[in-house]
């Protein structure tokens, strides 16, 4: 059988390449987030199933999703702030080993100014109408362009102005054409 072949119920299907997932650390003083790094690297070293290259086991899918739900939901968010991008356990034991972003201190604490609860609630296009709020714009735009940096392939600015995402994409092609 091939290995890239996964058999789902029955049915064969071709496995997709995992997508990267952001994992963050934090810590109440910088030099934590590089004591963290170390933990974690020790601790996926003393993993056996890791040990061997390019890990793409179950058990190593499983270790990766635990260790990013853990990291996303089960941590408190302190002052020092650390993250990195990977889609595999090696890639964040080498990751982790090299030195991950620059600790950066959360100058104050977040403050939620509204929620999207994705359950239907809200009419159609609802969050066009905060687009004339300028703390929302400049929340949305910064939103997307880390997004983007993250190599993400959609845009939140087009979900919520599909015909300017359109009518932009047009003039750009247009101006690399010309």
């Amino acid at each position: 059988m091939r290995s890239d072949i996964v058999l789902t119920n029955g049915v064969h299907e071709t496995s997709k390449p995992k997508q990267p997932k952001l994992l963050c650390w934090s810590t109440h003083d910088e030099k934590g987030i590089e004591r963290l790094c170390e933990k974690y690297a020790d601790y996926l070293s003393s993993k056996t199933p890791i040990k061997a290259a390019n890990c793409t086991s179950a058990d190593c899918t499983n270790l990766f999703e635990d260790l990013w739900y853990t990291l996303s939901q089960r941590r408190s968010s302190l002052a020092w702030k650390s993250w990195c991008l990977a889609s595999t356990v090696d890639e964040l034991h080498q990751k982790l080993k090299s030195g991950i972003s620059r600790p950066v201190r959360s100058s104050k604490a977040p403050q939620i100014a509204f929620v999207f609860t994705g359950q239907g609630a809200q009419w159609y296009a609802m969050g066009r109408q905060l687009w004339t709020y300028e703390v929302y714009r400049k929340s949305v735009q910064q939103a997307d362009s880390c997004l983007a940096l993250a190599g993400c392939s959609w845009s939140v600015i087009g979900m919520h102005f599909p015909i300017l995402s359109c009518v932009c994409n047009q003039a750009k092609t247009a101006i690399r054409g010309a």
